[in-house]
C-alpha cells in the first residue's frame, strides 16, 4: 500500500514537471514560479517590481544631459521647440541599466524626440529594476520640463 501511495505521488511530481505547472511562492510584493526566473525579453512595469530603477545621476540632470548631449546638435530643433516646456516621456532601462525605446508621449516636438533618442544612447545608464535577484527590463514613464540649452 505504502508503495503505491508513493508511486502515485512521484507519477504526480514527475506530471507537474512536465507540464510547467509550478508552485506560486512569495517573493516580495511579487510572485515567482518555483525554479523560474523572469524571462529576459518581457518588459515589467515598476509597480510589478521588488526595486525599482533608479537613475545614477538626478533625474533632472539625467534629462539635462540627454538633451544638451554634444554629440547630437547636428540635430536642428524645430522653431516650434519651446525652451522650458513641460514634456512627458516614455522609455525602457534595459537590464543592463541602458536606456532604449524613448518616445516622448506629451509635449514637445519631433526634433527634440530624435535629440533625446540621441542623447540616451550615450546618457549614463541606470541601475535597474529586480524582481528578487534578477535583473528585468522595465517601462518607465517621467515627467519633467526640459531646458535647452
Amino acid at each position: 500500500m505504502r508503495f503505491t501511495v508513493l508511486l502515485l505521488l512521484l507519477i504526480a511530481m514527475e506530471a507537474t514537471a512536465q507540464f510547467g505547472i509550478g508552485i506560486q511562492i512569495p517573493v516580495g510584493r511579487s510572485t515567482q514560479r518555483l525554479g523560474t526566473v523572469p524571462d529576459s525579453l518581457a518588459t515589467y512595469a515598476p509597480k510589478e517590481l521588488d526595486i525599482q530603477p533608479q537613475c545614477t545621476l538626478e533625474t533632472v540632470r539625467w534629462l539635462g544631459l540627454l538633451a544638451s548631449d554634444a554629440r547630437c546638435d547636428s540635430i536642428p530643433l524645430a522653431s516650434d521647440c519651446y525652451n522650458g516646456e513641460t514634456v512627458t516621456m516614455r522609455f525602457t532601462v534595459e537590464r543592463d541599466g541602458s536606456v532604449s525605446e524613448l518616445q516622448l508621449v506629451k509635449g514637445g516636438c519631433p526634433s527634440l524626440e530624435q535629440r533625446l533618442q540621441c542623447g540616451a544612447r550615450h546618457a549614463p545608464p541606470w541601475q535597474p529594476g529586480r524582481i528578487g535577484y534578477h535583473k528585468v527590463r522595465t517601462r518607465m514613464q517621467i515627467r519633467s520640463c526640459i531646458l535647452l540649452r
